[in-house]
């Protein structure tokens, strides 16, 4: 599985792609995902969530969480 097959469409959407013609497109740098009809039309998605993921603090490796900091000046530290 690539990070391009990871979409989990609908029972709708599913079959849309598995028994038509229609396809689905991934968000490129100057379109937002969606699909592409028979006739080669592009139609974006309804819900485009294109944006980078925002990660609370602490989340990624290396950065501190927010209790982690209250506690380090807690401690002085």
């Amino acid at each position: 599985t690539g990070i391009s097959n990871l979409g989990q469409p609908c029972p709708k959407h599913h079959r849309l792609r598995h028994t038509t013609a229609w396809k689905p497109t991934p968000a490129s740098t100057n379109e937002p995902p969606g699909w592409t009809s028979p006739t080669g039309r592009h139609y974006t998605s309804e819900h485009q969530d294109w944006e980078p993921p925002t990660w609370p603090p602490g989340f990624l490796p290396g950065e501190r969480s927010l209790l982690e900091e209250a506690l380090l000046k807690h401690l002085g530290v």
